[in-house]
């Protein structure tokens, strides 16, 4: 899904690491998450070359509590 350029938080552009926090609606999720980097620069070119991937595992708590 596209993310808006407001939802990402630009820790360190020389490092080339920022923040996006993952919305709600996908916390509940779990399995393998492959996400990719599309970056438009102002002089109207772009690159698509950004790809990584994670696992989200259920919470162990979830196993503990009884579901509300």
């Amino acid at each position: 899904f596209p993310v808006d350029k407001d939802d990402i938080d630009v820790i360190s552009a020389v490092r080339g690491t920022a923040r996006y926090v993952i919305p709600e609606n996908l916390l509940g999720y779990e399995g393998k998450i492959t996400g990719h980097i599309y970056l438009d620069f102002e002089d109207g070119s772009h690159t698509d070359e950004g790809q990584f991937t994670f696992n989200i595992k259920r919470s162990m708590i979830s196993n503990v509590l009884p579901e509300a």
